[in-house]
């Protein structure tokens, strides 16, 4: 559950980043109770959702995410934010209100987000670009979980970065409008 980095101003992942959205309740329900280290990887996982929540509400955040990767989160209850071992997979009442709850936060915090069309890559991949003002951050997960966390520090190549994705082509995501539009329609699809 730990970090190294901080709040990025740009998110591009193939899934949705919910853990900023993790309540206790939440935590305290899924989290698996046979881990050795329950309290601290509460608190640790509680701690981490607080200043996730701050960048969201401080920063001027793009988060580019595929419509896939949403739609797996609603069916699996997989958060592919955190280690698979070490919480059972979300139920579909409380996946349909962590997505409320994201759209919500989305709307209030002037988030731009964007839908990266399914034309666009392997957007089943559990990969995330983070990127801010001094710091790229890559997170690879292959199939079985495993994770590497990549951290470069170029300025020739933190300048590229940002101005692909402050003007990132309509041949690769939607516009911020039918990205909303299409979010709305799989939290009605799952109004159950």
């Amino acid at each position: 559950l730990h970090r190294t980095v901080g709040c990025g101003s740009v998110s591009f992942s193939t899934f949705p980043g919910l853990s900023a959205f993790m309540t206790v309740q939440l935590y305290e329900k899924y989290l698996r109770k046979d881990l050795p280290d329950r309290n601290f990887i509460l608190r640790a996982g509680l701690d981490l959702a607080r200043k996730d929540l701050k960048c969201v509400k401080a920063h001027a955040l793009s988060v580019f995410v595929s419509e896939k990767g949403i739609r797996d989160f609603m069916e699996t209850g997989i958060l592919p934010d955190y280690p698979i071992e070490r919480y059972d997979p979300i139920q579909p009442e409380d996946r349909f209100l962590l997505l409320c709850h994201y759209m919500k936060m989305i709307r209030e915090h002037d988030v731009s987000l964007r839908i990266i069309k399914e034309s666009f890559g392997n957007t089943s991949s559990r990969s995330r670009i983070w990127v801010d003002d001094r710091l790229i951050c890559i997170h690879l997960q292959d199939i079985s979980g495993a994770c590497k966390v990549i951290l470069i520090r170029d300025p020739g190549l933190l300048s590229l970065l940002n101005d692909f994705f402050r003007n990132m082509p309509e041949v690769i995501c939607m516009s911020q409008e039918a990205s909303m539009d299409t979010l709305q329609n799989i939290l009605d699809e799952y109004n159950t």
